[in-house]
């Protein structure tokens, strides 16, 4: 999404297949289905896409990433966000290294304009207990105190319950805990 927001397609050598899933190029415009597709973060795939910079989470194979570096590509690990500040960061860090500091700040404007507005009306919501429960049929996870989940949360005035149960991070969460 990151990379989404800052660059056009035709900047783009590839991008991993889920993203058309689990991000915004699933609602992005036609011109997105230019770029190649690998489906796991391994070295091989993503070499033969030749990329001069790989953009990786931290969640991703450090494997790979060594063997990237190795075989002299730049690699971007992105550190893990848990507050507003650290993904406002960021968002221009990942300018500064694309290239497109321009857009990131208007990105980064827009965006505390919208987390103002999300501040405006959260008195409102202040009594309001809220947990993030996704279950793919692999048992319920849920987002504590330390997540970016908490961090949207807390920009909406909501109370994360799983935080406030003493949790933090993503963690596993079964169906009587979260009774």
């Amino acid at each position: 999404d990151l990379v989404a927001a800052l660059l056009p397609p035709e900047r783009v050598a590839g991008f991993p297949e889920q993203a058309l899933d689990y991000s915004c190029l699933h609602d992005l415009p036609r011109e997105w289905a230019a770029p190649a597709r690998f489906y796991a973060y391994l070295a091989e795939p993503v070499l033969a896409l030749r990329p001069d910079l790989v953009i990786a989470d931290r969640w991703n194979q450090p494997e790979t990433t060594e063997r990237l570096r190795e075989a002299g590509v730049t690699t971007l690990v992105l550190p893990e966000v848990a507050r507003y500040e650290d993904a406002r960061e960021l968002l221009l860090t990942a300018g500064r290294v694309l290239g497109e500091e321009a857009r990131a700040a208007a990105l980064a404007a827009d965006l505390d304009r919208r987390v103002a507005r999300l501040r405006d009306g959260a008195e409102a919501r202040a009594r309001v207990r809220a947990l993030c429960y996704p279950n793919f049929g692999g048992g319920g996870w849920t987002a504590a105190a330390g997540t970016t989940m908490h961090a949207a949360m807390e920009l909406c005035g909501l109370r994360n319950a799983a935080a406030e149960g003493g949790r933090e991070g993503h963690r596993p969460i079964d169906l009587e805990e979260l009774l």
